[in-house]
């Protein structure tokens, strides 16, 4: 009888756990994607790393400017200045450097397509090509810095 008892208590015990437990946690739901019309919808201030450990901070004025602030660790900051155009479609834009601290010749006026793959509010995709390589960018919104209006 005693067996009967504690083989049910156990049995009562194991289900609460399993139950309690609740097997997988629900997926965390996906920010949804917002449409661009234009620079002013990415205005803001972007926060992003690259494998190399360096920090790039992308400030993005509603008027299509844009600063480019890069922390190479050990090699030092440099920025990188210019303006952001309305491309062939709506979430592509051409890029034109006005001020080049990053590369040893200062090189300015050089153009760059870039496409906006996603973008939600708080994360931003951006991609483009450097030579034959695909550069894929994510970028979170600074929490620091308010949004622009």
């Amino acid at each position: 009888m005693r067996w009967v008892i504690v083989s049910t208590i156990v049995s009562v015990l194991v289900a609460l756990q399993v139950s309690a437990c609740g097997g997988k946690p629900s997926p965390r739901a996906r920010s949804s994607e917002i449409p661009v019309t234009g620079t002013a919808t990415l205005a803001g201030t972007w926060l992003t790393n690259d494998d190399m450990d360096w920090g790039y901070r992308l400030v993005l004025v509603p008027d299509g400017r844009f600063a480019m602030y890069i922390d190479r660790g050990k090699m030092g900051a440099c920025q990188q200045k210019g303006r952001l155009t309305q491309g062939a479609g709506p979430s592509t834009f051409t890029l034109t450097v006005n001020t080049d601290g990053c590369n040893p010749t200062g090189a300015t006026g050089g153009q760059l397509t870039i496409s906006v793959p996603s973008y939600t509010g708080e994360s931003l995709t951006l991609m483009y090509m450097v030579g034959a390589n695909q550069v894929r960018r994510v970028y979170q919104r600074d929490p620091k810095v308010p949004r622009p209006n």
